[in-house]
């Protein structure tokens, strides 16, 4: 089973991994419970920034799968701009 960070990093990679519990990738997206937390547009990795700090508070795990992925994104947007653009489908 792939450690949390292993599955940020194979989703940076654009390879399938996780699931299908917690957190999972397909390599495109990326879910934190079933919640889309971050997505691929061309060769860009967005992530929607579910943590207190971002204005839209989930859960303490949702909140560390996306500390995660900050650190392998190309850029970090509010979830309202990331579901107003069509990311999260």
């Amino acid at each position: 089973m792939a450690t949390t960070k292993q599955i940020i990093r194979d989703w940076a990679n654009s390879r399938s991994s996780g699931g299908p519990s917690a957190l999972m990738t397909d390599g495109d997206k990326l879910w934190s419970y079933g919640l889309i937390i971050g997505a691929t547009i061309g060769d860009t990795k967005v992530v929607a920034n579910y943590r207190s700090v971002g204005g839209q508070y989930v859960s303490k795990t949702t909140s560390r799968h996306v500390g995660y992925a900050v650190d392998v994104a190309d850029k970090v947007v509010h979830p309202e701009y990331f579901k107003k653009s069509g990311f999260d489908k």
